[in-house]
């Protein structure tokens, strides 16, 4: 009889063991845990160059000239196609504008230059009569005002729609890591001038820090 009950005490002690060594090691595994989430916890400094940013409106004009009226200073040439060099329409399937139009802050031509705006289109359609749409690449270049930086650009411009969109993504500058879209309006204006009304929206996400 005191064997056995040697043997039962002995049987409880190791069960107790057992269980202090199960207790041990899952705060041994918290811990470890815990650990390791720390590493991905933002300081407050961290956390503000991560969170969204609001949307901005960046509001502009871009003046173009063109040489099919009295201008012989036109900002825009058609460098292939049939009507070489006129840059107007009509056009025909693969035919070529460049350009190097002035970004102004106001609708005046003689307004507070902001900067150029670089590029090429093209005629992006293949037997389609009645068919009106260019295929942009260009580069928004803004050396004054608000923001200084570089804009990349490239979108499918249907010119029978009176308000036009394109969107971005990054850029140089102030741009860096953002994010947005453009709303251009164009008008045309007497004596050969061509203005468009743009309104950016940028979301910046980042700051510029972040990015070094």
């Amino acid at each position: 009889m005191e064997f056995a009950s040697q043997s039962e005490d002995t049987l409880m002690s190791h069960r107790m063991a057992a269980i202090h060594n199960r207790r041990y090691a899952n705060i041994f595994w918290v811990a470890v845990l815990m650990m390791l989430l720390s590493g991905s916890v933002f300081t407050p400094a961290e956390a503000a160059i991560r969170l969204p940013k609001i949307t901005e409106k960046y509001e502009f004009y871009v003046q173009v000239v063109r040489s099919d009226f009295t201008f012989s200073n036109s900002t825009a040439v058609r460098i292939w196609g049939k009507g070489a060099p006129d840059p107007s329409p009509p056009f025909a399937f693969g035919d070529a504008v460049v350009f190097d139009d002035k970004i102004t802050k106001g609708p005046d031509f003689f307004s507070q230059e902001l900067g150029r705006i670089h590029g090429v289109f093209f005629d992006a359609c293949y037997n389609s009569t009645g068919c009106l749409k260019l295929l942009v690449v260009a580069t928004l270049d803004f050396t004054a005002g608000k923001l200084i930086g570089t804009i990349p650009i490239t979108f499918l411009e249907d010119l029978t729609i009176p308000v036009r969109t394109y969107s971005f993504s990054g850029g140089t500058g102030d741009f860096i890591l953002t994010q947005g879209f453009g709303v251009v309006t164009p008008t045309v204006l007497a004596d050969g001038y061509l203005r468009s009304h743009t309104v950016l929206r940028i979301n910046r996400q980042f700051t510029t820090q972040s990015a070094f």
